[in-house]
């Protein structure tokens, strides 16, 4: 938005998951804020939060199970004799094979490697793309729900890399691993996709064509997530559920691979970071978010409302001061008139506090209600002081939500911000309907 610079093409099926003009994307590397939706465009500014990753802009061609497990066999026997390669390739593909060996345990059609190393988990796993797609849905849902944080996942035909946002054993690897058990690959495959952007995806196209929406429908004003959730359990929902279990996974290969884990046919094997667990390191991973805020996201929430300035206005004599809220005082008193009834605005409702300066007999209707707000908001001051700051200093917190909030009991810190920043989401995704 600031240089009108293109970042970039997103599909219309990934915009169509955007909620609100507050979403975040990932692209060129970077975290986008959605600032503005127009037809044949979309405005965005540089943001530092976490945001999902427009990874396809349709379907890659995959790698079948069968191939992939026969490029195991190939790691596994070192024999190339059937295929048409030339000397200098054999050469070449035996050496670094060779290389691994003298350190790691090569993964093949009948060994997975489960690596592990500060803030990252590697499964090296000959299954193929839909396979190893289907895997890393279901086991890093299975780690979210175990660790309760965010995890970073990426696949392809060979592996699963789980970046982790803190060092994790591999005793709960294993052990979380070890919970997909044969029988279970398709009930854990749908749990895992009902909330996810993925199947929104899907619910878009089959949307179209099962004429809910217009195939030229402007999807600015289609709250998909809202339209999602009135079409559960009809057909159209079914059929993208289907369609992404059936086509986008594959739960068939997935149960013969798990199987032959659970039976030792397959041999799962922990160790280190190796050589071949890292070719793949650098593809785009999908954020799996855990159902509660994590710490780390709380934390940003917290230092981003210490900084916010609010000013301090006062009821009796109408005089206004600027005040950080990291800063604010246990107790605010106005320096002029000594007044305790000290209201906290943000910068445009500043000019509010004026109208406590007039005769209350002459009040408008919405003069009355904004000075009993502003009576509110200083009785919440006066009861509560800095947590007050704290609070009024979120993305649309007002008096109501705001008294809401501290009048709650929480467990610790952690559950207090939590509460705020329920109340921010809830605002921004009203917001379009209160402008």
């Amino acid at each position: 938005i600031a240089t009108r610079a293109i970042i970039g093409t997103l599909d219309e099926s990934f915009v169509a998951t955007f909620e609100d003009d507050f979403n975040t994307f990932i692209a060129k590397g970077r975290t986008w804020r959605v600032v503005e939706q127009r037809e044949e465009e979309i405005l965005v500014e540089e943001a530092r939060t976490i945001g999902a990753v427009p990874s396809w802009t349709g379907s890659d061609i995959p790698v079948p199970y069968e191939v992939a497990m026969e490029v195991g066999t190939i790691r596994r026997i070192r024999d190339l004799s059937g295929y048409k390669v030339n000397g200098n390739a054999v050469s070449t593909v035996l050496s670094y094979l060779g290389e691994n060996d003298a350190r790691w345990v090569m993964p093949t059609d009948r060994t997975v490697t489960l690596e592990y190393g500060e803030g990252l988990a590697i499964l090296n796993t000959c299954f193929g793309t839909c396979v190893n797609e289907t895997i890393s849905k279901i086991y890093s849902a299975l780690l979210v729900a175990r660790i309760g944080e965010s995890v970073g996942v990426s696949t392809d035909p060979y592996r699963i890399i789980v970046e982790l946002p803190r060092f994790v054993s591999k005793d709960i690897l294993i052990d979380t691993f070890r919970l997909i058990r044969p029988g279970t690959i398709e009930a854990l495959a749908r749990k895992t996709i009902i909330n996810s952007t993925f199947l929104r995806w899907r619910f878009a196209y089959v949307a179209k064509k099962f004429g809910i929406i217009e195939k030229n429908a402007d999807h600015r004003f289609i709250n998909f997530t809202k339209l999602f959730d009135l079409h559960n359990g009809t057909p159209a929902y079914l059929e993208a559920i289907d369609k992404v279990l059936w086509e986008d996974l594959d739960i068939e290969n997935t149960e013969k691979a798990i199987s032959m884990i659970d039976s030792g046919e397959i041999e799962l094997v922990p160790q280190p970071i190796s050589r071949i667990g890292l070719e793949g390191i650098t593809r785009s991973k999908e954020l799996m978010q855990p159902l509660r805020a994590d710490h780390t996201i709380l934390v940003a929430l917290k230092k981003r409302l210490q900084d916010e300035v609010l000013f301090a206005s006062c009821i009796n004599c109408q005089n206004q001061w600027r005040v950080r809220v990291r800063d604010a005082p246990r107790e605010f008193i106005c320096p002029r008139c000594g007044g305790l009834m000290v209201a906290l605005l943000k910068e445009y409702d500043r000019e509010a506090i004026k109208i406590c300066g007039k005769d209350r007999d002459l009040f408008t209707d919405e003069e009355k209600k904004t000075f009993t707000k502003l009576r509110k908001v200083a009785n919440l001051v006066s009861t509560n002081g800095q947590r007050a700051a704290i609070v009024l200093a979120g993305r649309g917190v007002g008096a109501e939500t705001a008294s809401r909030i501290l009048r709650s009991s929480y467990r610790d810190e952690d559950d207090f911000l939590r509460e705020i920043m329920s109340a921010e989401v809830t605002f921004a995704k009203n917001k379009r309907f209160w402008d």
